[in-house]
């Protein structure tokens, strides 16, 4: 029997063009969904971000710029991961970063701190208070609208 051959090649095109049409949609689809993702987190901190506020206060330094000061949490009830603190002097440098640990993460209410190094040779003039989220992959998201306390006290 002699069989045309001809027929089967067409199907055989096909079937190869909608492989391939698959695998590419496949590498496609692993490209683009990262950045799907990503991006809606971020609306999501943010979001986070303007429902939170935490201020600094009665600030006081030893003259070796160690400082105490009351941590406050003024606006919001959603949990967040840390408080970040930067002091910085009168000229704009900035001293080392310190993240305490505190309670007024998951409710309103205050805290007092003790014994936070500066980081700063010169006197502090003031302290940027910013909150921050941590993801699954524990990658930090620290909110923009940070508080600054510009009273400090040495002494």
């Amino acid at each position: 029997m002699r069989y045309n051959k001809k027929g089967v090649s067409g199907v055989v095109t096909v079937l190869i063009i909608v492989a391939l049409s698959i695998v590419a949609i496949g590498v496609v689809w692993k490209v683009i969904l990262p950045m799907f993702t990503t991006g809606t987190q971020n609306i999501d901190y943010g979001a986070k971000c303007l429902e939170l506020e935490v201020r600094a206060s009665d600030v006081i330094c030893d003259e070796a710029f160690v400082c105490g000061l009351t941590l406050t949490r003024t606006l919001g009830n959603i949990e967040f991961n840390g408080v970040k603190l930067i002091f910085k002097d009168a000229d704009g440098n900035q001293g080392t970063a310190y993240e305490p640990v505190s309670d007024i993460m998951y409710t309103n209410g205050q805290e007092y701190f003790e014994d936070i190094n500066s980081g700063l040779d010169d006197a502090p003039s003031k302290v940027d208070v910013s909150v921050y989220f941590l993801d699954q992959e524990n990658n930090k998201h620290e909110c923009s609208g940070s508080t600054t306390f510009n009273n400090i006290e040495i002494g």
